[in-house]
């Protein structure tokens, strides 16, 4: 146990104060002890109780050196959420709680691992359980264990971590394995160094003084500073922000919120453009959408899709990448969201319920200006992928959440900005192609170009399989993928239409020998 290794940080570690004696200490977002780094290569236990103030944070902390990729293991508040989280060389696992913790109040949490399988039991909730992907099984970690904050923060513990802050609150009891961790300082030999840590109950954020679901952060001289969320401002976040109070849109239009600095303008029927202040053009002519690359339409939010659904589109592409659809919760490139893109020519499914996303890919990629189909569904967290006539692909979304929440408006062919969409949609350019049908839920979207609410740079497609001249007299073209059917007028007939239909016309003489054949039939029956 006398051979570790410490990491470098631009902390220094003073010698202790001989006057201070701290018996439950407080960490303050960059306060942290460090310890001897954990034994955990097949199993381990970790039982702590804490109380928090804020919603994010770092409880506990080991992986490789703060710099380099490789296995860990941490115990962190997210959203207001515990999270396990380890990697074993084969993808991080992540163990969520069900429910939020309270803040300011002492809770205990037990996290366990053997082998693959984890398990997350907080005081007062279910039991949450997960399991490791691939073959890998042991926990290798050559730095030490971190509790609090990690020194020199770097963009990898950022990463593993999924939190940009380390804990604001107290920790009263850890205990590893079988063995409780002295945490009185300066006394304890276990702590190896230390940085601002202080007796529980002079943390400047015990009050809790951030509104809205803000982060506090102490401060020097017990001061606090509040990190707000989207939305609010204020020294203590209590202002909720409004872009809307200007009332930017037109007349007759509805202005929604969608961040604290953007909104958006929901046109009437005769509208259009940003703020709605521009005649609509008539879109009753286009059939068939086409798009070039920074076009898009915007329809409400998808319905009835919180637990499952399925969806079809038919698709033509003159480029090898591009969105088809998306449909996301925020707009700060997080929380639930779907969306089915070409990257490189292959078709990707991907979504998020909120913890960790699924990406289900083609096994090829398409043939670029041909008419295609894909398919793809959910339920809970099993979604599937199925292009054209290729194998039906199979993929899971991360435990344990398994709702699709949307709110921002349904997207096809592209969205207005891609700095806005989930950083794991794999949204980077438009479509440069056209969408001929879409299917959601068994039930085609007749003409879904008219119920857009706003319309950019889109135009009727033109093109095989209704091409010129491919129903004569009038006959209408109805596309089926890359082959089509003509609706013939009354008069026409044929695959093609090119046929009139013949009617023979009966004379008197005939009529009335018709009419006595049938008298006289009638008779013998």
């Amino acid at each position: 146990a006398s051979n570790f290794t410490t990491t470098l940080a631009p902390f220094l570690a003073f010698p202790p104060d001989p006057d201070l004696k701290i018996e439950v200490p407080s960490f303050s977002g960059k306060s942290f002890m460090e310890l001897y780094k954990l034994e955990a290569y097949t199993r381990l236990s970790l039982e702590i109780e804490f109380k928090t103030y804020s919603n994010d944070g770092i409880l506990l902390y080991n992986g490789k050196l703060s710099s380099k990729i490789g296995d860990f293991v941490s115990l962190t508040l997210k959203d207001g959420f515990v999270e396990f989280r380890y990697n074993l060389g084969s993808g991080a696992v992540v163990i969520r709680s069900l429910q939020r913790v309270q803040l300011g109040r002492f809770q205990r949490v037990v996290a366990k691992r053997y082998l693959k399988d984890g398990l997350l039991a907080v005081e007062g909730q279910e039991n949450v359980a997960g399991r490791s992907q691939g073959t890998l099984n042991s926990l290798d970690l050559n730095d030490n264990l971190y509790v609090g904050f990690v020194p020199g923060f770097s963009k990898i513990v950022a990463l593993n971590t999924g939190v940009e802050h380390g804990l604001n609150g107290c920790i009263r009891y850890l205990k590893i394995d079988r063995r409780e961790v002295n945490l009185r300082y300066p006394s304890s030999k276990e702590i190896l160094r230390s940085y601002g840590i202080r007796e529980c109950g002079g943390n400047a954020c015990s009050a809790i003084p951030c509104k809205n679901g803000g982060t506090c952060v102490s401060l020097e001289q017990k001061t606090f500073h509040c990190r707000c969320m989207d939305g609010f401002s204020g020294e203590k976040c209590e202002y909720k922000a409004d872009p809307c109070s200007s009332n930017p849109c037109g007349d007759g239009a509805t202005c929604a919120v969608m961040s604290p600095e953007e909104f958006t303008c929901k046109c009437g029927p005769q509208k259009t453009g940003k703020f709605c202040d521009k005649p609509r053009k008539d879109l009753s002519d286009i059939d068939i959408p086409d798009f070039m690359n920074n076009s898009y339409l915007e329809l409400p939010t998808l319905q009835n899709i919180k637990h499952a659904f399925s969806m079809e589109i038919w698709f033509l592409a003159r480029s090898p990448d591009g969105v088809l659809i998306y449909d996301g919760q925020k707009l700060n490139k997080k929380g639930d969201f779907i969306a089915v893109n070409l990257a490189n020519g292959y078709v990707s499914f991907i979504y998020n319920l909120g913890s960790g996303s699924a990406n289900i890919t083609s096994r090829h990629p398409i043939s670029l200006n041909k008419w295609h189909s894909v398919k793809i569904s959910r339920l809970r967290r099993q979604g599937t992928l199925k292009v054209d006539n290729d194998t039906t692909i199979v993929g899971k979304s991360k435990p344990p959440l398994t709702e699709l929440n949307l709110a921002l408006p349904f997207y096809i062919g592209g969205v207005p900005n891609t700095r806005y969409v989930h950083q794991d949609s794999g949204v980077k350019k438009g479509l440069d192609g056209a969408i001929q049908k879409i299917i959601l839920n068994g039930e085609p979207w007749v003409r879904f170009v008219s119920k857009a609410v706003r319309v950019h740079g889109v135009r009727n497609y033109k093109g095989a399989p209704c091409t010129p001249g491919a129903c004569l007299h009038g006959g209408t073209c109805v596309p089926r993928l890359g082959n089509h059917l003509c609706q013939c007028l009354g008069k026409f007939t044929g695959k093609r239409c090119e046929k009139r239909k013949l009617f023979t016309k009966i004379s008197e003489n005939d009529a009335n020998f018709i009419f006595t054949l049938f008298i006289r039939a009638v008779r013998w029956s």
